[in-house]
């Protein structure tokens, strides 16, 4: 009986994983959204938390201005360094590369819950894998963000000038 009700905690702490970094990000543009008139923006459907009814889309926020159009993805990982290939899947990489490829700006924002720092990074970064599928990636030469927007505002200026 206790084996059945470690299964359920760990499917909702499953389903929960990247919630408050996805909420941070979503008040982030919700803000934007509220004082610039000509930036729009949407969350777009968790496949994975629907069950694979939808299809998967780039990134986990799309954003449009006149200027262009972007995805932000966004990964939290418990760990104060490292993103495991794991977290972010080939399919997902290839997506978001070809809609830069196709004009758009892509952000990888990565949440590291220990301490509660954010990192951003270039798609790119992410194309490249070495070792097994059980490997992960180091971030720890890129910059540490106390915020979500401090990672991104410089990024999205074209977007909210």
């Amino acid at each position: 009986m206790s084996n059945d009700f470690s299964l359920i905690a760990a499917k909702k702490a499953k389903g929960q994983q990247g919630k408050v970094s996805e909420k941070k990000v979503a008040e982030y543009l919700a803000a934007i959204d509220a004082n610039v008139t000509h930036f729009d923006w949407n969350r777009g459907y968790d496949a994975r938390a629907a069950g694979g009814k939808f299809q998967r889309v780039a990134g986990d926020f799309a954003f449009y201005s006149p200027v262009g159009h972007g995805i932000i993805e966004v990964k939290e990982v418990d760990h104060e360094f490292r993103l495991p290939y794991k977290n972010f899947e080939l399919s997902q990489v290839a997506k978001a590369a070809k809609r830069e490829l196709a004009g758009g700006d892509v952000h990888v924002l990565v949440y590291h819950t220990p301490l509660k720092r954010w990192r951003r990074l270039p798609i790119v970064f992410f194309q490249h894998r070495t070792g097994t599928e059980y490997s992960s990636w180091d971030l720890s030469e890129w910059v540490l963000h106390p915020s979500c927007a401090a990672a991104l505002d410089i990024h999205m200026r074209k977007h909210t000038a």
